[in-house]
């Protein structure tokens, strides 16, 4: 969180529901809220989403939403209440392995213990892959990390 900070973004919280329970899911895979920086093809949006199932792993989504928001077959998104792989036509994932969908955790190897150190190594790693992020959100191009999915909606049929 700290290098997306001095990157220029702020932390947001989630949307909250209009009506109805909160998805304990959904809560439990976005713990650290949503990253948001303007740009100037809108807002700049990336969420750390942490494994299902209690795995220790986790991924980015990120991509961009117009000022406006976007329209969605159940009306108007704000960019307040967006998040990236629900309301964006086109958004990135960042992965260990793309192709596989793989993705970032430390190894775990037998009979040896994860170590501090593994942690930082890995976050390391994800600093060094910051790169990539910012190449896809300014200019829409994929690097080694990155994986691109586009979405078609049909609105009003």
């Amino acid at each position: 969180m700290p290098e997306f900070q001095r990157r220029g973004f702020e932390i947001v919280s989630l949307p909250q529901p209009r009506r109805g329970p909160v998805d304990r899911q959904f809560v439990v895979s976005f713990p650290f809220g949503r990253l948001r920086r303007a740009s100037d093809r809108g807002f700049e949006l990336v969420e750390v989403q942490l494994a299902p199932r209690g795995r220790a792993a986790f991924r980015l989504n990120f991509g961009v939403i117009p000022e406006v928001g976007v329209a969605t077959p159940n009306g108007q998104v704000t960019v307040e209440d967006a998040m990236v792989g629900w309301w964006l036509d086109e958004y990135y994932g960042l992965y260990s392995c793309p192709r596989f969908r793989t993705w970032f955790s430390v190894p775990h190897w037998p009979f040896r213990k994860v170590t501090e150190s593994d942690y930082e190594a890995l976050i390391e790693h994800l600093i060094e892959l910051m790169p990539e992020v910012e190449r896809a959100l300014r200019e829409r191009k994929r690097g080694p990390h990155v994986r691109r999915v586009g979405i078609t909606r049909k609105i009003g049929t």
